[in-house]
C-alpha cells in the first residue's frame, strides 16, 4: 500500500500544467464584478460524452478559479441565471431539459457547449439528436464550439457575456 502511494507521489505528470500565458490571456475583470454581481449557472448534460464536463469541472480548480469572476454552479434551476447545455440534445432529455428551463426565473438564458450541437457536426444527421426546443432556442445567447473547448476558452466566453442580459 505504501509502495503504491509512493509510486503515485513520485510521478510528475499526474497533474496537467496550466498554459504559460493563462493569466495574461484572461479578459480583464468584467464590470459585473466591480458591481459585485454574481452569475449562477445550472449545468445540464443533454447527452454528452463527458468530455465537456471534465473541462467544466476544471473551471473550479485553482488554475482557472472561475468563482473569482463571479460565476457559480448551482444544483437547482430555480437559482440559475443561465442554463449551460452540453452534448447533442437527445430525445430522452427533452422533458427534463424543458422542466429545468421552465423552473428558471426570468430572464432565462441558454448557453450551449461543445460540438454536439453543431448541425454539420458528428451528430447533425443522427436520429438520436434533436434541435433545441423552440422556447429554449429563443433564450439561446451563445454557443461555445470545440470538442471539448478548453477551460480558458470557456472562461473567456463567459466573461465576454454581459450579465444580466
Amino acid at each position: 500500500m505504501l509502495r503504491r502511494l509512493g509510486n503515485l507521489i513520485s510521478r510528475r505528470n499526474l497533474l496537467s500544467e496550466a498554459p504559460e500565458d493563462w493569466e495574461n490571456s484572461l479578459i480583464k475583470l468584467p464590470a459585473r464584478r466591480r458591481k459585485n454581481i454574481s452569475v449562477f449557472i445550472r449545468h445540464l448534460d443533454a447527452g454528452s460524452s463527458n468530455d465537456c464536463e471534465l473541462e467544466i469541472s476544471a473551471l473550479s480548480n485553482p488554475v482557472y478559479d472561475f468563482q473569482r469572476f463571479g460565476f457559480h454552479f448551482v444544483a437547482s434551476p430555480r437559482h440559475a441565471d443561465a442554463l449551460l447545455v452540453t452534448g447533442p440534445f437527445t430525445p430522452g432529455m427533452e422533458v427534463a431539459a424543458l422542466a429545468a428551463f421552465r423552473a428558471m426565473p426570468q430572464p432565462r438564458r441558454v448557453i450551449t457547449l461543445g460540438d454536439g450541437f453543431d448541425p454539420d457536426g458528428l451528430f447533425g444527421d443522427s436520429y438520436a439528436a434533436l434541435p433545441l426546443p423552440q422556447v429554449m432556442a429563443d433564450a439561446w445567447i451563445v454557443h461555445i464550439p470545440g470538442s471539448p473547448p478548453s477551460p480558458q476558452e470557456l472562461l473567456n466566453v463567459l466573461n465576454a457575456i454581459e450579465f444580466p442580459l
